[in-house]
């Protein structure tokens, strides 16, 4: 094979990575090799060639076989490594088998029912990179107990439930209340996922491209959910902590109840409102320790 060839059947690979497993998004890919959004930009658009040490550090990061990246064929699926991801904790592996599967058959349960299938806002939804998501889905790494729980907390679904074998049915919620800290990361972390969806794009460019715009308004829809989870649970702290935009924050989330909003009405929000709240509440969560003592429960 050429080394023409070869790049071309790389850049293949990686968009069909990108389309199959991150909803064609540069910024989850890139998080998940770990290396930058603009590179990623590059070797997509042909201003870069794939070189064999790139093709082999793309393997490794997303648990593919070596050289699988060097073939491309639409009809042939990329097959797993024979390599398993670290176990994420030592009951993972003393757990028997069916209790990953049953947690892979109700995650995926999960991600198709709450999030529309798309596995990079399941895997922003519970702190989690797109790429591990991905190796669990695609058996690279079992699902171990402490991964279990968490995401159970991030989710609010009782605690076990992802081990019991009742698919299709609604998993029980969780009757525990988060911490302030909680929905202040909530806030944070979607605040700085819209600024980096956004960045590059200009507001014609935005307007025209409905990944992107989907992705900066579910950022949105989450920033007003923990505010008003804040306001019901933790009234006290909204009172204490007026300089914060709350109205501003609450309006989110009846306003962009439907992603399919005005493309302006998103632009305008994530590039002015945005960073200004995450840059305040991050202040918030570096001196909350000072200000009110330790975390909430």
């Amino acid at each position: 094979m050429s080394s023409q060839t070869a790049y071309e059947a790389r850049r293949q690979q990686i968009k069909r990575l990108m389309d199959e497993h991150f909803n064609g998004n540069e910024h989850h890919f890139a998080s998940a090799i770990s290396v930058s959004a603009s590179s990623v930009g590059k070797l997509v658009r042909g201003e870069r060639n794939i070189t064999e040490n790139a093709a082999r550090h793309i393997e490794q990061h997303l648990r593919l076989p070596p050289g699988s990246m060097d073939t491309f064929n639409p009809d042939t699926p990329l097959t797993s490594s024979a390599r398993q991801g670290p176990a994420e904790d030592q009951s993972e592996r003393d757990e028997p088998l069916t209790t990953y599967k049953i947690r892979k058959n109700q995650i995926e349960h999960l991600i198709h029912e709450r999030f529309a299938g798309n596995q990079a806002e399941f895997g922003r939804s519970i702190n989690r990179p797109p790429s591990m998501v991905w190796q669990w889905l695609n058996d690279h790494r079992n699902i171990g107990e402490k991964a279990a729980r968490k995401i159970e907390m991030y989710l609010k679904i009782s605690s076990g439930a992802l081990d019991t074998n009742t698919f299709g049915q609604p998993l029980p919620k969780s009757t525990r209340i988060n911490s302030v800290e909680d929905y202040l990361k909530c806030i944070e972390r979607s605040s700085s996922d819209a600024e980096s969806f956004i960045k590059g794009f200009s507001a014609n460019d935005f307007s025209t491209h409905n990944k992107t715009r989907k992705a900066v308004s579910m950022c949105l829809l989450e920033i007003g959910d923990a505010a008003s989870s804040l306001t019901i649970h933790h009234a006290d702290f909204i009172s204490s902590h007026p300089d914060l935009p709350w109205a501003t924050m609450l309006e989110m989330k009846p306003q962009l109840g439907c992603l399919d909003m005005a493309p302006g009405a998103v632009w305008e929000t994530a590039t002015t409102i945005v960073p200004k709240i995450n840059e305040q509440v991050g202040f918030l969560l570096d001196d909350m320790d000072d200000d009110f003592g330790p975390t909430q429960t």
